[in-house]
């Protein structure tokens, strides 16, 4: 089973699509329909399966969120899509029998709401292991769990969604005003994982005109830089207060660089999820 994809962008982030649509294009290696919504169209030509959705001529404010994204989602027919942001820019191939799992284990089951296409889940919350499959368990999130609702990358049941949609207002409040204890399933996978991209994402308020490239190969920053999409002063390993800058570190860069802008625990973190990139 193949789901549409949504992919959530703004006027203000749409550069960013010059870089995420060609990893989509090299790592999503399996059939795609991803539909791009937005304001005003980005300034570059999309392939064949992608389609540029205006949700409005202009955001009125970022309060307008979510509504603005459920006003498209609510009118489609889909039972079931991937919803993401843009900048959630792919550093691996898809693992097929993972998403397939997932996909079917969503059809056979109604009451799973969210399926977690990454890490986020077993990352970010309490969960339990429901299955052993070879090399990777099944694992469910708790009922009372943070970011049980989530811009994650995610299969989600469409109705379900665009709820919590309707209720919000900026992606925060989304994210975190809305925890629900409603009995439905969200699940996700431990070990293997259909989606691999970068967790803290490409861009944040937090570092203003600069590209987080933490979880990426350096072959294809490379590919970037000569292919203009990116700059390498603008490139940084990270998204806190502290990061490391490429400048410092180039294409040598290794995740023990990390440990100068990092508490223990995000380097921990860091460390299990990208030391097989950076070897």
């Amino acid at each position: 089973m193949k789901h549409k994809i949504y992919m959530i962008t703004c006027d203000k982030t749409n550069h960013i699509l010059k870089l995420t649509i060609p990893l989509f294009d090299k790592y999503w290696n399996i059939e795609k329909n991803i539909k791009i919504l937005g304001f005003n169209k980005p300034e570059m030509e999309l392939p064949s399966d992608y389609e540029f959705i205006s949700m409005r001529p202009a955001q009125l404010s970022i309060d307008d969120w979510g509504r603005d994204i459920a006003s498209v989602l609510e009118n489609i027919e889909d039972e079931y899509i991937i919803f993401m942001l843009d900048d959630f820019t792919p550093i691996d191939y898809i693992n097929e029998d993972v998403y397939n799992k997932l996909s079917s284990l969503m059809e056979e089951d109604k009451r799973i709401v969210r399926c977690s296409l990454g890490r986020d889940m077993f990352i970010f919350s309490p969960t339990i292991v429901v299955e052993q499959y070879d090399n990777y368990s099944l694992i469910e999130q708790l009922q009372p769990s943070a970011y049980r609702i989530t811009c994650q990358p995610s299969i989600w049941k469409t109705k379900y969604l665009v709820s919590f949609l309707k209720r919000s207002t900026n992606p925060w409040n989304f994210e975190v005003n809305n925890n629900p204890v409603d009995g439905l399933r969200m699940i996700g996978t431990k070990d293997k994982y259909a989606y691999r991209w970068s967790k803290e994402t490409a861009l944040s308020g937090l570092n203003p005109n600069k590209v987080n490239i933490l979880g990426m190969k350096m072959s294809d920053v490379k590919w970037a830089v000569n292919n203009n999409i990116l700059k390498e002063e603008d490139l940084i390993f990270g998204q806190h207060a502290r990061v490391g800058y490429f400048k410092d570190h180039g294409y040598n860069f290794r995740v023990e660089d990390m440990k100068p802008y990092s508490t223990p625990q995000h380097y921990s973190w860091y460390y299990s999820q990208y030391h097989d990139i950076y070897k």
